[in-house]
């Protein structure tokens, strides 16, 4: 069933590349702002900071920016992903990317397409994080049965990804992400002349077809499916409130209430206009999972 699963995933995703115009990718300041994030992140479910020289799994590396950024940082990073997009695979990208120097290619791999198989020994991981990956899993249970096998005992892993429930879809950017399931409302954006930045230009029709195509390489999964499929897999999991590291104006803007005590009464909003939320598991030391294991930032409701 995973070898259908993937396969459906990458013939999706090669359509959406056939269809969309090419856009420059983020600059690598994204990359940058990236592994802050998750080293902030780090910081707060652990209290204390990423030492240097951690073996760190970035879980869909695409061509290798955070990978190459984690390095750079003093981490020792590798990247894995569904298709070699530094290689063989980096005109599915549908992006202008760069070219990362030889040591930082030699640790990209992809996963195994028939088994799903992270292409790494048992316990070699301290962290594995991802960044608007999970969105596009199709197959949860074994991508997170192979991030337990990979972690170390204690280990964590850190995802961020799109809320189901976004206010905008982060791929079609139209609103009400529920919505965009259905073929009568993304035609009405599309006749309305709602484009994203890789859509300019295009038809209406050509539009449709891209945004059609888009969001069917998504597949949106439920905090309680997660949580519950993470938990199957033997990890302590819990979704975090992230506001307080978060590098946006809504996360500015929680950390300025929360100077003045009012982030508590606000924290409900905020989530919900914030665009993503953020999955932490963590590798029990021994045996089952513990019902607590987090030291620092809340779990969020």
């Amino acid at each position: 069933m995973l070898e259908h699963r993937n396969a459906d995933y990458i013939d999706r995703n090669n359509a959406v590349e056939t269809m969309l115009r090419k856009a420059p990718l983020a600059s690598e300041g994204k990359a940058r702002s990236t592994v802050r994030f998750y080293l902030r992140a780090f910081r707060s479910l652990k209290n204390m900071d990423l030492p240097e020289r951690t073996a760190v799994l970035d879980f869909g590396c695409a061509f290798g920016s955070v990978v190459d950024a984690l390095l750079a940082s003093g981490y020792d990073a590798y990247g894995v992903d569904i298709l070699e997009y530094w290689g063989k695979d980096e005109d599915l990208c549908g992006e202008i990317i760069t070219h990362y120097s030889s040591d930082v290619q030699s640790r990209l791999q992809t996963l195994d397409p028939e088994t799903g198989r992270l292409p790494f020994p048992d316990s070699s991981f301290d962290i594995v994080l991802s960044d608007q990956v999970l969105e596009h899993v199709f197959d949860m249970r074994s991508a997170l049965l192979e991030q337990a096998r990979v972690l170390k005992p204690g280990g964590i892993a850190i995802h961020r990804m799109p809320r189901r429930h976004a206010l905008i879809e982060p791929h079609t950017k139209l609103p009400l992400a529920t919505l965009n399931q259905f073929h009568w409302y993304l035609t009405l954006y599309a006749l309305a002349g709602r484009r994203n930045s890789r859509q300019l230009g295009l038809s209406w029709r050509d539009t449709l077809k891209s945004s059609e195509a888009l969001f069917g390489t998504t597949h949106y999964v439920s905090k309680k499916t997660l949580l519950a499929i993470a938990r199957g897999a033997g990890l302590n999991a819990r979704f975090i409130n992230h506001l307080p590291i978060v590098e946006s104006r809504i996360g500015g803007l929680y950390q300025k209430l929360d100077r003045i005590g009012l982030a508590a009464a606000t924290k409900p909003l905020l989530m919900a206009l914030n665009s993503t939320q953020v999955l932490a598991l963590e590798k029990p030391l021994t045996g089952n999972p513990a019902p607590a294991v987090f030291a620092g930032i809340s779990a969020s409701t």
